[in-house]
């Protein structure tokens, strides 16, 4: 889909932010790292040059929990972490989120409600597991703390969600959710479900998924 060079080609600076993952780092390491890169590019806009008033976030799967999270916790003290370039505010515009887990809680019944989902997320060696540091059933508390859900607020920023309702990964009941809770407190939030699609889009035409992201972007970030 080349959605980078989508977004450049519609006049948006991009850049791609690099996080701990799993196998290095637990939760909010990885979201420390994104905050800590959002306030470094806001600090050398005049140098890059880009609009520190204006940044958007988007990710998929693991990057979609990533930005819903940096929608939700935008210069939330207790999540902003204390690494790389830590003056200025990390929180953002409005996000794109591509099939991004939102509640670690009931991914794994939901999963398995599918019938033919791809791994099951309580095991112990879940990719959610190994996030915390435990299955999510045994250490609700950590779960919830690392869950998108959680954080619902009604100031946060514009959002939207895409998911495959065929979705094996992440199931579509997850963007629902999220969707849901949003909605609940006035959040101008889109879901858009993507019919028959999988994780990561497969086994759809995909390429119309990337102009409703540029015409969210040119919306919201003018």
């Amino acid at each position: 889909m080349d959605m980078f060079t989508r977004f450049a080609e519609a006049g948006f600076a991009v850049a791609r932010i690099a996080y701990r993952h799993t196998n290095e780092a637990q939760f909010p390491t990885q979201l420390h790292d994104c905050k800590s890169a959002i306030r470094f590019l806001r600090k050398h806009a005049e140098l890059l040059p880009i609009d520190p008033k204006r940044f958007a976030a988007f990710g998929d799967s693991a990057g979609g929990h990533l930005v819903t999270l940096l929608a939700l916790t935008g210069d939330n003290a207790e999540l902003e972490g204390s690494i790389g370039t830590t003056e200025g505010s990390s929180a953002v515009s409005c996000v794109i989120n591509w099939f991004g887990p939102s509640d670690l809680i009931t991914l794994g019944e939901q999963k398995r409600a599918l019938g033919n989902a791809w791994g099951d997320s309580d095991l112990a060696d879940s990719p959610e597991s190994l996030l915390i540091g435990g299955a999510p059933p045994l250490n609700p508390e950590l779960a919830k703390a690392a869950s998108p859900i959680t954080y619902v607020h009604r100031h946060a920023p514009p959002m939207l969600l895409q998911y495959g309702d065929a979705d094996r990964l992440v199931p579509l009941a997850q963007g629902e959710a999220l969707f849901n809770a949003l909605k609940a407190v006035g959040v101008d939030v889109t879901l858009q479900i993507i019919k028959g699609a999988d994780h990561c889009f497969w086994g759809v035409e995909n390429h119309y998924i990337i102009d409703d992201d540029i015409a969210f972007l040119k919306k919201h970030l003018g």
